[in-house]
């Protein structure tokens, strides 16, 4: 039986493409978030109430990227079944990735309150509809919102119970009894991007001292990576 052989994080020859997918999940959350911004515009006047399904595409698209920044930022409990070296492989991961964004705060998605809501939506959906059948909904909620972005909660008198709603205002988006503040979300991501293009002139200047990088950084999204970058042979 073939057994591997010991090593560390700190024994890959190179990180990048770890810090390079969390650039690529960070500059998507930007690019949607900016787009949804486009389509739900506040009203110089009144309210508006948007029924348009890509409002809702746009939030479970950021929040999916956003979860996974967090998986890869944050290490969660050590799984049954991980063994000692991966589970320390996986916090080492973390650390590094924060060593190279030092600024950045993550604090705000860390809470999985609405993902959860999200990825087990139809179980949610069915205690929702149960207890509503069965009489439980509380007598205030006058309507239910479904997939639905709103200028503001306040177009509606009494306030709705949300199912995905998504308001403009304050950029918070619901999903039954709990709710996410996407702006801090997109602050974390546009944090993200900023502290990655200033890694990358630091690294740049370091290796390259006789060429400067002043322009903005785009991420590219993908690259071709020689097999000698990452493998020991």
């Amino acid at each position: 039986m073939s057994t591997k052989p010991k090593m560390t994080f700190a024994d890959i020859k190179s990180s990048q493409i770890y810090w390079q997918e969390v650039w690529f999940l960070a500059t998507g959350i930007i690019r949607k978030m900016n787009r949804l911004i486009e389509i739900t515009p506040m009203p110089e006047r009144d309210y508006f109430l948007n029924c348009d399904p890509e409002i809702t595409d746009l939030v479970l698209g950021i929040l999916s990227n956003s979860a996974n920044i967090k998986k890869l930022t944050t290490p969660a409990p050590q799984q049954r079944g991980e063994s000692a070296f991966k589970y320390q492989f996986r916090i080492d991961r973390c650390n590094e990735i924060k060593k190279i964004l030092p600024n950045v705060d993550f604090s705000a998605i860390l809470d999985t309150k609405v993902r959860n809501t999200l990825e087990h939506f139809d179980e949610y959906l069915d205690e929702f509809i149960i207890n509503a059948t069965l009489g439980g909904l509380d007598p205030k909620y006058m309507h239910i919102t479904y997939n639905v972005g709103v200028s503001d909660t306040a177009v509606f008198t009494p306030k709705p119970f949300p199912i995905r709603m998504y308001e403009a205002k304050t950029k918070i988006f619901y999903n039954f009894d709990n709710k996410v503040d996407l702006g801090k979300i997109y602050d974390i991501a546009q944090s993200v991007d900023n502290g990655i293009q200033e890694y990358i002139r630091n690294e740049t200047a370091k290796h390259y001292p006789s060429h400067t990088v002043e322009e903005k950084i785009e991420c590219s999204g993908g690259s071709i990576i020689p097999r000698l970058a990452i493998c020991g042979k």
